[in-house]
């Protein structure tokens, strides 16, 4: 028996030989049938694995809170709904990529309803990451592309057009703007810029792109280059150009995460229509946004 438990974990089946010596010391293992014993084993196997993968799921969220759904409370004096919540606790709204956001007065506990929410989609196989971002009103416009790109058709010649899908977001309210663009290339890159803060119908204190070439010349850790004609663009409308860090990507999670949210939605929308322009293709993206 000792053999067979050894084989178990040299073939990284722990769950299994754990349930082995557990029928063994129980004096179990000669009552149960070759099917019923080999059921117990492989459901061993397969608690351990789902308990090893929701351990390696929360250490990398690194969540505020150890938290559950099953510590929420929800008297009056919190305003929490319950069955919201446990419509939410299904996992559904991820699935359908859909977003929520948890809102309240400062110390009400919503770092807690989030960590419990996280820790739940845990449970269910999904990778989360939680981040706390303190952001001001005007603070900060994140810019970025979707790695997907959107296309139009040539009237004319039926030649399929392929463009980025440039999206910014603003830190505090989320308020987002998003539109088809011939290319990542300076000029354009710097056209989609200067339309989301017309759009906004403001001008944020910092710009926080990505480092794209056409944003930063020459990525850094501390001091990165900037592109002397975004930066020129910047200094027209009187703010600040803070890049993302490289291989820092909380820094612009904001951003990526309405990216694949927001593009799902339009792309889900979109998908079936064929549009003879940009300026077609932008204008049922702004009806998308509008929407949503």
């Amino acid at each position: 028996m000792e053999q067979i438990k050894s084989e178990l974990l040299t073939m990284r089946l722990p769950g299994m030989a754990g349930a082995l010596q557990t029928l063994r010391e129980s004096r179990r293992i000669h009552e149960l049938s070759f099917t019923d014993g080999l059921r117990i084993l492989v459901q061993a196997e397969r608690d351990q694995r789902e308990t090893n993968r929701y351990k390696r799921l929360v250490k990398n969220a690194s969540f505020r809170y150890q938290a559950c759904i099953e510590e929420l409370s929800f008297d009056a004096a919190r305003g929490l709904d319950r069955n919201q919540v446990l419509s939410l606790a299904n996992g559904s709204y991820i699935r359908d990529a859909g977003s929520i956001l948890v809102t309240g007065a400062t110390g009400c506990g919503k770092s807690f309803v989030a960590s419990a929410l996280g820790h739940q989609a845990c449970r269910q196989g999904f990778s989360v990451m939680y981040f706390g971002m303190q952001h001001e009103a005007g603070d900060k416009m994140f810019v970025d592309y979707a790695g997907k790109k959107l296309h139009h058709v040539e009237y004319g010649t039926g030649e399929i057009i392929e463009c980025e899908f440039f999206v910014s977001v603003l830190g505090q309210s989320q308020y987002t703007y998003a539109e088809a663009s011939p290319s990542q290339r300076k000029e354009d890159f710097i056209s989609s810029v200067q339309k989301a803060l017309h759009y906004y119908g403001g001008v944020p204190k910092v710009l926080v792109p990505d480092n794209l070439k056409s944003a930063v010349s020459k990525s850094g850790k501390y001091d990165p280059a900037l592109n002397e004609d975004f930066l020129d663009m910047a200094n027209h409308y009187g703010c600040g150009v803070l890049p993302a860090r490289s291989r820092k990507p909380r820094d612009k999670s904001l951003v990526e995460n309405h990216i694949r949210t927001l593009y799902t939605r339009v792309h889900a929308e979109l998908s079936q229509v064929t549009f003879f322009s940009l300026e077609e293709l932008n204008g049922a993206i702004l009806r998308c946004l509008e929407k949503h």
